[in-house]
């Protein structure tokens, strides 16, 4: 009887404590102009897809023809209750990555970072906070803990791209590094 009694309880926890978890799959439709197909019929799911840490944003590349280059995406609450996903339009050229850690910032190849909260509500209109640090494709920059307001730490790494007229060639130029300061 103790045996039975331990497996039940066992069981029981384990359904309990899995009832809380994150599906691993999760259908979230686009809306709005994301949902509009390409000239080929489809609609562009993206790619190079950053999410945040807490699974509100999706930064994008490719987002399709009627969006721009890359798109930050919303994860939301539609009036039904269900999850939608709302494109907001930005300047960033394709491999633009937030600043992990806040994701207070999102960085265009150039090293230009805008703030998060402006492309929100500015979108394309959006104005570049500063420039620096980095400039390339592959990069990654992560705030340092510790940030206040008058004072925020950036450490990034990039590998180097020199831009040629329109023409933007990857791996070359110097590698770069940098601890930026806000």
């Amino acid at each position: 009887m103790k045996n039975v009694l331990c497996f039940l309880t066992i069981q029981f926890c384990a359904n309990v404590s899995f009832a809380g978890c994150i599906p691993a799959n999760e259908y979230i439709p686009f809306v709005g102009k994301a949902t509009k197909p390409n000239s080929d019929g489809r609609v562009a799911l993206g790619m190079y897809s950053r999410i945040s840490p807490d699974g509100r944003f999706v930064l994008r590349s490719f987002s399709g023809d009627h969006l721009s280059a890359v798109t930050l995406m919303e994860i939301f609450k539609q009036p039904n209750g269900l999850k939608g996903a709302r494109a907001y339009e930005t300047d960033l050229d394709n491999e633009a990555f937030p600043v992990q850690g806040s994701w207070r910032f999102l960085v265009d190849i150039d090293g230009s970072h805008y703030l998060l909260k402006d492309i929100m509500t500015h979108q394309k209109d959006a104005k570049k906070q500063f420039r620096g640090g980095i400039t390339g494709f592959y990069t990654a920059a992560a705030e340092k803990p510790g940030a206040v307001e008058q004072e925020i730490q950036i450490r990034s790494l990039s590998w180097p791209s020199e831009r040629s007229g329109d023409q933007l060639d990857q791996g070359i130029g110097q590698l770069s590094n940098g601890n930026n300061l806000c």
